[in-house]
């Protein structure tokens, strides 16, 4: 018998319950992940995708998501030292990119936490590798379907290395 995934966004871990599979990982832990989520700029926001299957959580996503046309963006990447430069370039390269409308936002969606290395978005209890990357895509899915329904996905990152999976994905 084949089962369907069952997948289930939120947008913050708050909603969550307290649903991960259980990990030893400081990075996905409620209290840092909250604490992510109350201390980031409002260009920077959160997706979890739990797969569940017989009920049971047996995958969890953590996916941040930029907002590329936000005036809020320098509060994440630091152009103070070459201000000047850095908001002429970036200026041209968000015509380029988005065009002249800025009427919807433009994302970049990462799979994991951008400020660290290391395994800290993805854990998966049971899966294969291949099963891990074909999930992983899939989840990737259903992040794009919601923000797309008030902006465009202009690009996607995953930090993921499969050799490793065991209890968890290293990303």
């Amino acid at each position: 018998m084949i089962t369907t995934p069952d997948f289930q966004i939120y947008n913050s871990f708050a909603e969550l319950k307290n649903d991960l599979p259980p990990h030893r990982t400081l990075f996905l832990e409620k209290e840092y992940l909250l604490s992510m989520e109350e201390s980031s700029p409002s260009a920077l926001s959160f997706r979890y995708v739990c797969l569940k299957e017989k009920g049971e959580v047996v995958a969890a996503y953590y996916f941040q998501v930029i907002n590329l046309s936000s005036n809020q963006l320098g509060q994440i990447v630091n152009f103070e030292p070459y201000s000047k430069i850095i908001s002429g370039l970036s200026m041209l390269v968000q015509k380029m990119l988005f065009g002249v409308k800025k009427d919807k936002p433009h994302y970049l969606v990462i799979c994991g936490n951008m400020y660290l290395s290391g395994d800290y978005g993805i854990l998966f209890v049971g899966k294969d590798k291949e099963s891990a990357a074909t999930l992983l895509s899939e989840a990737f899915v259903y992040v794009k379907k919601e923000l797309e329904k008030t902006g465009k996905v202009m690009a996607e990152i995953a930090k993921i290395i499969l050799s490793k999976v065991t209890f968890m994905v290293p990303i």
